[in-house]
């Protein structure tokens, strides 16, 4: 640039360079990472378009339930997580980058993403066994409480395993069910004397698959309809049966007195007696 007026025209003054902005970045594309009840993790990828010695920031924003967008995350990051969210929910988001010579960039298209179900929490105390016998005992654990949507059930899943008889080396055995069904207790019979049992109890979440659940679940089917099963933690306790030794086996009989009057006699067996002896009551 040069000043000029009627003696003429000055020199020109140092050159200045100067760049127009860069077009403002086309929008990421979102991805989900991972998934639970109560949360969700996205991730973006910038567009092949987008000019990569620029410095970008991000801004995701999700749907509220008044059909209007909040902002859920701002950052340089690529990923970003969602929380506070409900079960199995499904929920909307979209994604826009922001470069420094670019400006603000276009919404992307709006991605659905859904929540899962939630797993059934482990039963807060340990299951307690009564009534141990040599062959048998009862088992009996609280109830899980939880909230559930129309169509699901709670149940428990009982498991036992058996080591080697009491006073010899342990022996994992594999757990085995013995129970599955909506109570909170069980008799657990065909046991081995001197054995010791290790039990595992814990809930389960019967889901009609009408509604979304956890990743790779067990399933059972009832009827015409699948049922989605999932399992919570299990809580495990250990118990002996009794020895056959320390079980005292007792006899009655009645005797009949020629003047009519009667008394009852006991006997009470320790390794059978030769020769038993009653013992009048």
């Amino acid at each position: 640039m040069q000043a000029c007026n009627a003696a003429g025209c000055g020199p020109f003054c140092n050159a200045v360079k100067a760049a127009t902005y860069s077009r403002p970045p086309p929008p990421p594309t979102l991805e989900l990472m991972t998934s639970a009840h109560s949360y969700l993790k996205l991730k973006w990828l910038d567009p092949k378009s987008a000019v990569f010695n620029e410095s970008f920031t991000y801004v995701v924003e999700m749907e509220n339930k008044n059909g209007t967008f909040s902002p859920v995350y701002e950052g340089s990051s690529k990923t970003c997580k969602v929380t506070r969210l409900s079960e199995c929910s499904s929920y909307k988001f979209r994604v826009r980058s922001v470069s420094s010579t670019g400006g603000v960039g276009s919404w992307s298209d709006v991605f659905h993403f859904q929540t899962t179900k939630q797993l059934p929490p482990a039963i807060k105390s340990s299951p307690k066994v009564l009534n141990i016998t040599e062959s048998s005992a009862l088992v009996e654990w609280s109830p899980v409480k939880m909230n559930l949507v129309a169509g699901d059930r709670l149940g428990y899943c009982v498991q036992l395993a058996s080591s080697s008889p009491i006073g010899r080396s342990s022996v994992a055995e594999d757990f085995r069910t013995v129970y599955k069904n909506f109570g909170t207790s069980y008799q657990i019979s065909g046991l081995r004397p001197s054995t010791t049992y290790r039990i595992r109890v814990h809930a389960v979440r019967y889901c009609s698959n009408n509604t979304n659940a956890s990743p790779a679940p067990a399933t059972s089917n009832k009827s015409d309809e699948q049922i989605t099963e999932l399992v919570g933690s299990p809580v495990t306790v250990t118990f002996s049966t009794a020895s056959l030794a320390a079980i005292r086996r007792y006899e009655f009989r009645v005797v009949v007195f020629s003047s009519g009057d009667d008394c009852i006699e006991f006997l009470r067996h320790q390794n059978s007696p030769a020769n038993p002896v009653f013992t009048e009551l």
